[in-house]
């Protein structure tokens, strides 16, 4: 799940039914994990033809924990 765009990530999991919540940084997913990005990592890092404007978040981490860690505060 990491080292790639996060919305294809979040994209794929959709697809196998997974279902999340959008977060500041990335999403929460009703099963106990989270995926996301502090944007260390920027799209040239995987697309080398990506220019510099090219805002798209690489999915960095992913974090275990029920769901209302993630979304409680």
């Amino acid at each position: 799940m990491t080292h790639r765009f996060l919305d294809d990530v979040v994209a794929d999991l959709h697809a196998l039914g997974y279902t999340s919540t959008p977060s500041d940084i990335g999403h929460d997913f009703h099963v106990g994990f989270s995926v996301w990005s502090m944007h260390s990592l920027w799209a040239g890092d995987l697309d080398p033809e990506a220019d510099e404007d090219d805002e798209r978040a690489v999915s960095e981490t992913v974090s275990v924990a029920p769901y209302d860690y993630f979304t409680e505060g």
